[in-house]
C-alpha cells in the first residue's frame, strides 16, 4: 500500500477496535464516520449488501445483547433478530425487514430517523444517511467502554476473516 492509498475499511475498523489509545466514544464516532462513508460509496456504485452494510449489521448485533440487558424492549429484540437474519443471509428481503424493525426501535438500528452525530448534521460521515449513527446512540446508553468491548469482541474476528 502506498502512502497515497487509504487503508481498507477492515483495516481502519480493526485499528479503531483493537486500540488506538483514544476515548472509546471517539473511536466509535470514527467507526460511524468510516461506515457511513463506505456505505454511501457502495450506494453510489450500486452495491447493496457490501462489506460496510454487513459490518454495520454485525455491529448492531454486537450491541444488541448488552442493550437488551440495559433496557429490555420488545422492539429492540425484534430489530436484533432481523439484523441477525440479514447478517446470515444478506439480500433485499432480509435488509428490508431489518430496516423496518430498526425504524420501530429508533434510535437502535439503522432505520428511519435522524441518527447523525450531533456536531455533524446529515453530511457524509455523520452516520445519518446510512444509519451508522445508531452505534453512537447505543454507546451513549451502554457506556463507551462496554460498547467498544462488545464491538471488538464481535467484529474483530469477522473483520480479520473478511478483509476487503
Amino acid at each position: 500500500m502506498t502512502s497515497e492509498q487509504s487503508p481498507s475499511l477492515s483495516a481502519a475498523l480493526l485499528s479503531l477496535l483493537e486500540g488506538d489509545g483514544r476515548d472509546p466514544l471517539d473511536r466509535i464516532d470514527d467507526m460511524v464516520e468510516a461506515l457511513d462513508r463506505a456505505i454511501l460509496r457502495d450506494v453510489l456504485h450500486d452495491v447493496s449488501h457490501g462489506m460496510a452494510a454487513q459490518t454495520l449489521a454485525r455491529a448492531v448485533i454486537a450491541l444488541g445483547s448488552p442493550l437488551l440487558q440495559h433496557t429490555n424492549l420488545p422492539q429492540i429484540a425484534l430489530t436484533l433478530e432481523a439484523a441477525r437474519a440479514y447478517a446470515d443471509s444478506p439480500d433485499d428481503k432480509t435488509k428490508q425487514a431489518y430496516l423496518e424493525r430498526a425504524t420501530h426501535s429508533y434510535p437502535y438500528g439503522p432505520g428511519d430517523g435522524h441518527l447523525g452525530l450531533d456536531d455533524r448534521g446529515c453530511e457524509p460521515g455523520s452516520g445519518c444517511t446510512s444509519g451508522a449513527g445508531t452505534l453512537r446512540q447505543t454507546a451513549n446508553a451502554l457506556g463507551g467502554d462496554t460498547a467498544l468491548h462488545a464491538l471488538a469482541a464481535a467484529l474483530s474476528p469477522w473483520l480479520h476473516a473478511h478483509p476487503d
